[in-house]
């Protein structure tokens, strides 16, 4: 029989093992993977900050307008899934979480690319598809480690590569509002996949890679 003690703050000590409540479930404080999708969140739960060893956290399809400061706390994520929310600007804090390789804001309202997204240390993966960008700014070029870059379903009009994407090797632009192929592709050595499909690009040269159309 499990012996089951209770303390402050939703915490609850199951077999001498901490535990604590999070959208009425419990969860251990030394988990590494939580899932709050379609949840209704309307923010992270407080005590998700807490699982300080959490390597993946998943809050898609919920109404979620704001990542905190506090996600700082969560020094060992690799893995932040926050598709289908409300979010239009992510916090500074962002920044610090050294060990993220992969950032997934798809489908939310976000209209422009914070510094703090190209300065995350480790991050190999960011998808920013279906949003409101209307530009991206210089900040990409301090991403030096980023290998997929999905920017499809958004406003662009322009793109301009930077010698700092050169570890690009998959970069999405369809369905935004491109008139011109973007600009320095050249500089992406590794790229395998560019897609440029459903704009208004009539002049296309020739690549190394494979473009989608």
């Amino acid at each position: 029989m499990a012996l089951i003690a209770f303390s402050a703050k939703n915490e609850f000590f199951i077999n001498n093992q901490m535990s604590i409540e999070i959208c009425g479930d419990l969860y251990s404080i030394d988990i590494e993977e939580l899932d709050l999708s379609d949840k209704g969140l309307l923010a992270i739960p407080t005590n998700v900050f807490r699982l300080t060893k959490l390597k993946t956290l998943i809050v898609a399809d919920n109404q979620i307008t704001e990542i905190p400061a506090a996600i700082e706390a969560l020094t060992k994520l690799e893995i932040l899934d926050l598709t289908n929310n409300q979010i239009a600007r992510v916090c500074t804090e962002i920044q610090f979480l050294d060990n993220l390789t992969t950032l997934i804001l798809r489908i939310n309202n976000i209209e422009y690319v914070q510094y703090e997204l190209f300065v995350i240390a480790n991050l190999e993966i960011l998808n920013l598809s279906f949003n409101k960008i209307t530009n991206i700014y210089n900040d990409v070029e301090f991403c030096t480690k980023l290998k997929v870059l999905d920017l499809s379903n958004n406003c662009l009009q322009k793109f301009i590569v930077t010698t700092q994407m050169a570890y690009l090797q998959y970069l999405s632009l369809s369905e935004n509002y491109l008139t011109e192929f973007p600009e320095n592709i050249d500089y992406l050595e590794q790229l395998e996949e560019l897609d440029i499909s459903f704009n208004d690009i009539i002049c296309i040269p020739k690549l190394k890679c494979q473009i989608i159309e």
